[in-house]
């Protein structure tokens, strides 16, 4: 048995930008041209809406990313400048020291020479002081420069603290933050 449709049937095909839109076939599909064509227009916007949306998320994820690098980029240059101006200071404070110690050394020894010695000592030891203070403070931060001038702070103060400066000095309140300091790292090496 053959089915048979209601009514005849005709065969039309529509074509539009020289491909098939549509077939028409009478009494199963009517389709008209204005039908199609809204349909098209629908499913183009449809699809630039889709990916318009789409196309500003990647805009924006990309924009994010962007930021999120940069951000990166600029706490990574803080720290280095942070590092930088440690060094710098530290390197301030190791040339006055290695100044103190030249003009000490240009010192005649005896004791006519004892005020000018003195006066020099107390310079050397508020550079040791400001050192101290900042490592104290945790101005300076950075362990390797902290472990690199340990010896060097533990010398001056067993060396020249201890033996050169006068009694009152190393008796007195002068110097806490050295005193804090030797301390410290005297507790950390044993």
């Amino acid at each position: 048995m053959e089915f048979e449709f209601p009514g005849p049937v005709v065969d039309v095909v529509v074509v539009k930008w020289s491909r098939p839109v549509a077939v028409i076939c009478d009494n199963w599909l009517r389709l008209d041209e204005s039908y199609v064509m809204r349909s098209t227009l629908k499913s183009y916007y449809t699809y630039k809406s889709i990916h318009g949306n789409l196309f500003s998320d990647y805009i924006q994820i990309i924009v994010a990313a962007i930021y999120a690098i940069a951000l990166f980029f600029t706490i990574v240059t803080f720290q280095r400048s942070k590092r930088i101006d440690q060094i710098a200071s530290l390197g301030d404070v190791m040339n006055e020291l290695r100044d103190v110690d030249r003009e000490l050394a240009k010192i005649s020894s005896g004791p006519q020479y004892d005020e000018v010695r003195s006066q020099w000592f107390s310079r050397m030891f508020n550079s040791l002081e400001w050192l101290s203070f900042m490592i104290n403070e945790k101005i300076m931060t950075d362990k390797k420069l902290v472990e690199f001038i340990k010896p060097m702070i533990i010398r001056y103060y067993d060396d020249t603290f201890l033996k050169s400066a006068a009694v009152i000095e190393r008796d007195s309140d002068n110097y806490p933050q050295f005193k804090k300091l030797y301390q410290a790292l005297k507790s950390k090496s044993k």
